[in-house]
């Protein structure tokens, strides 16, 4: 049996009904796809860091300094 994810970063009604549906804990956000990724040894801290600079450029924010402060 597969665990399927779900992602999103929406944080209201679909993040209800998808916890609703399926349960706490198969919901990821973006940085917890990135998370995930170094944990495979897919992405480097570094690389997952770099990313998340990529995006704050286009105004996603994320409110940790590094994916190292989260490992």
């Amino acid at each position: 049996m597969h665990e399927w994810l779900i992602a999103s970063d929406e944080k209201r009604v679909f993040r209800r009904e998808a916890q609703a549906r399926l349960g706490p804990g198969r919901i990821v956000n973006t940085a917890g796809i990135l998370l995930l990724a170094i944990r495979d040894e897919i992405l480097t801290i570094e690389d997952a860091d770099k990313v998340k600079l990529q995006l704050e450029s286009h105004h996603f924010r994320m409110t940790f300094d590094s994916f190292r402060d989260l490992l």
